[in-house]
Parts: C-alpha cells; sequence; structure tokens
C-alpha cells in the first residue's frame, strides 16, 4: 500500500510539474500588424493569438475587439499543414451605441487568418454579421507576423 502511495505521489508531481514548467514552453504566440486602408472598418490593425498545443487552446485579441470592448476570443485552427496555418475566431458583442456616429452597424465579424509558415505572410478576411436591415459583406487585408514561442 505505501507503494502505491509513494508512486501515486510520484505521478502527482510529475504532472503538476509538466504542466507548471513544459506546458508553458510549448506555448507560441503570434503578434501580427496588417495594413488597414482608410475605408476598412472590419479590419484590426493588429491581432495576437496564442496558441497553446497542450491544451489545444487559442486564444485571440484583435484591435476590434479591444476598441468595443471584446478583450479576448476564443479561436480554433481550420487548416494545419506544412506550408500554413489557418485559424477562424469571432468577435461577438459588438454594441452600435459605442461609436458617436453610429458607423458600426454590425453585431461582430467573423475573421480568418491565414499565416504562410515559410515566410509568416498573413491574410486576413473578415466577414460583417450585420444587424436586420444591412447587407453582409466581407473585407481582405494583408500582414506579417512575428513569432515568439
Amino acid at each position: 500500500m505505501r507503494k502505491l502511495l509513494k508512486s501515486l505521489r510520484f505521478v502527482i508531481i510529475a504532472w503538476i510539474g509538466f504542466n507548471g514548467v513544459i506546458s508553458p514552453l510549448m506555448a507560441e504566440t503570434w503578434e501580427c500588424d496588417l495594413k488597414v486602408g482608410k475605408r476598412q472598418q472590419l479590419i484590426p490593425s493588429q491581432i495576437t493569438v496564442k496558441f497553446d498545443e497542450y491544451v489545444q487552446d487559442i486564444l485571440v485579441t484583435d484591435s476590434i475587439g479591444l476598441k468595443y470592448g471584446v478583450k479576448v476570443s476564443r479561436g480554433a485552427v481550420s487548416v494545419e499543414n506544412a506550408k500554413r496555418r489557418s485559424i477562424a475566431w469571432a468577435t461577438n458583442g459588438l454594441a452600435i451605441q459605442r461609436t458617436p456616429d453610429r458607423a458600426f452597424p454590425y453585431y461582430g465579424i467573423e475573421l480568418r487568418a491565414v499565416v504562410v509558415k515559410k515566410t509568416r505572410k498573413l491574410t486576413l478576411t473578415a466577414f460583417a454579421l450585420p444587424r436586420k436591415v444591412y447587407q453582409p459583406y466581407n473585407e481582405i487585408a494583408m500582414g506579417h507576423c512575428k513569432v515568439t514561442k
């Protein structure tokens, strides 16, 4: 019985050590800057994407979401291969009342980012989730990412 408890204690300590020390080392962060045109209101100028391979979790922060009070969004990997990685996320809960000219008639934005692994070039597509009377549309922007581990 004592041997079982000692081995169980070792397993618990090893598991805690792995989660506390090794797991943060497996995390990867993208810091991306985008070229935003004058008439592009859906495209964020900056994106931060944090991947945790161990937990299979993706947290995305973008400048549009921060502007309207959405701090972090959860993302999902849609394509992963040797050449590129694609992720998708949605920034929901954008309040129309927060802009003085009411120029943002959408309750959310669906975003899809594709990063070429070799060159770190980013292509971002933003799809507007319109309110009842507005037509849906999308915008595309290009940028570059820096990857840190």
